[in-house]
């Protein structure tokens, strides 16, 4: 008896399998000492005449995140895998920010022939003070090795720092 297996099958079979292993969570923090961070969504009309592009927050020191935010952490230095995204171009980059308390940021990204202009904007107040501009190469779709590294650095400084941080607490 032959069986036929379809790549959808293997695929939902993969996902179903990736379900049910223990993935770190996203910690969300509810302080007024938080400091929060999204992405960027502009209107449909605007992303094709203002080569605006649409930003998501993937992750916050080496956890995944839903993708769609704000998501709230304590402040200090961060970092965060980024897909900026438009009609035809992807990019991913991790970017590396000191997010100040009670503070919101915006991170907006602009399309170029060969890049993304990553801007991530201080929005606490009125002026929306930019903070930081970055270039995010585009991406094929290839697996990133320089990329992975660098989030396994970023999970590991922060599984480093908690544990810093709760044996602070403990000790008298």
């Amino acid at each position: 008896m032959r069986f036929k297996v379809s790549v959808s099958g293997v695929a939902l079979a993969a996902f179903v399998a990736s379900c049910a292993s223990p993935v770190p969570r996203f910690p969300a923090v509810d302080s007024p000492e938080a400091a929060c961070v999204d992405g960027d969504m502009p209107a449909i009309g605007q992303r094709g005449i203002t080569n605006q592009s649409t930003v998501y927050v993937l992750g916050f020191d080496g956890v995944k995140t839903s993708g769609s935010g704000p998501y709230c952490v304590l402040p200090g230095a961060h970092s965060l895998l980024i897909l900026a995204k438009s009609r035809e171009q992807v990019g991913r980059e991790i970017l590396d920010l000191e997010l100040g308390p009670s503070r919101s940021y915006l991170i907006k990204a602009r399309s170029r022939p060969d890049h993304f202009e990553v801007r991530v904007l201080d929005t606490s107040s009125a002026l929306h003070t930019e903070i930081r501009v970055i270039d995010v190469p585009l991406w094929d779709g290839s697996p990133d090795e320089r990329l992975a590294r660098r989030w396994q650095e970023a999970a590991t400084r922060a599984s480093a720092a908690t544990q810093k941080d709760t044996g602070a607490r403990k000790s008298p």
